[in-house]
């Protein structure tokens, strides 16, 4: 039953999610074997945000990591499948569910240096409202700034470390 939660997760299938659900599926401990990926993850990697709000309302653990230390919410910043509506409505989600912030991955980057390097600007916003540090380091000692995408991004950050 966990390769079928995770492969519907995954695919964005909510119907079969919710029949899973109900035949007990446990969704924190239906893991990927080799990447230790939860249901949470496997729906937020592949964009399936209105899916990822059901696991979410459904009782998934939102600080569960993969092998990598990757929680739910740096994977909805790091996404490239992420339509913005969708993005912003599973962060805030996962902030009211008590996701950390500052949350790092393997490599010690933030849900923000993630969400700088794709340049999405509204969960930047969202992110520093939250209490994100806006000066975290990464394992190679770069700030989020670093790992800005173009220059709207760039120049938001600014403006948020100098309000800071």
């Amino acid at each position: 039953m966990d390769k079928a939660l995770r492969a519907a997760c995954a695919d964005g299938d909510l119907h079969k999610v919710s029949h899973l659900l109900a035949a007990n599926a446990d969704l924190n401990c239906a893991r990927h074997p080799s990447t230790g990926a939860t249901p949470l993850l496997e729906a937020t990697l592949a964009g399936h945000y209105n899916l990822a709000s059901y696991l979410l309302d459904h009782g998934a653990d939102c600080a569960e990591a993969d092998a990598r230390m990757n929680p739910p919410r740096p994977a909805a910043a790091a996404s490239p499948a992420s339509p913005p509506p969708a993005a912003l409505s599973l962060a805030s989600a996962l902030i009211a569910k008590g996701a950390n912030v500052a949350a790092a991955n393997h490599v010690e980057a933030t849900p923000l240096h993630l969400a700088s390097h794709r340049g999405k600007l509204g969960l930047i916003g969202l992110l520093a409202r939250s209490g994100a540090p806006l000066l975290a380091h990464d394992s190679n000692q770069r700030e989020p700034l670093a790992y800005a995408a173009d220059g709207s991004t760039e120049r938001l950050l600014l403006d948020l470390v100098i309000q800071a």
